[in-house]
């Protein structure tokens, strides 16, 4: 495993990714908020990386864990999930815009502090290389 190939540059992109297209159902969801029958979609990624990982550690020895890790990185797949839940309106559209924004706002920040990981980490490479 290279310095740019190591498990937390791996992580980011795959955060960076996945935010990514989270944003993008984000703002689909927005788009047709007065769609008739439109169920609002969301992205699940978090929780399916935490578990693949979690069970990495449960069943391997230490020496074994990080390149499990990388492959767990490497194999996890965003869900876009459909909203099934009941709506009150009329039009059984369940988009919530209040929701909506304040995910796209969650949304930038996360990517605002992924993208400050990857500059402290080529800071940290670029220190170590120049002293």
């Amino acid at each position: 495993m290279s310095w740019l190939d190591s498990n937390s540059l791996k992580l980011t992109k795959t955060a960076l990714d996945d935010l990514w297209l989270s944003q993008r159902y984000s703002l689909e969801n927005i788009a047709n908020a007065d769609t008739p029958n439109y169920k609002a979609k969301f992205v699940s990624f978090a929780d399916q990386l935490h578990a693949k990982i979690t069970m990495s550690k449960n069943q391997l020895d230490r020496s074994r864990v990080v390149s499990d890790i990388s492959d767990d990185i490497d194999n996890s797949i965003a869900w876009v999930i459909s909203d099934t839940s009941e709506t009150t309106r009329e039009d059984n559209n369940n988009v919530d815009l209040d929701s909506e924004f304040l995910e796209i706002a969650r949304t930038q920040l996360q990517y605002q502090y992924a993208i400050r990981q990857i500059s402290q980490e080529f800071q940290r490479l670029q220190t170590a290389i120049t002293g």
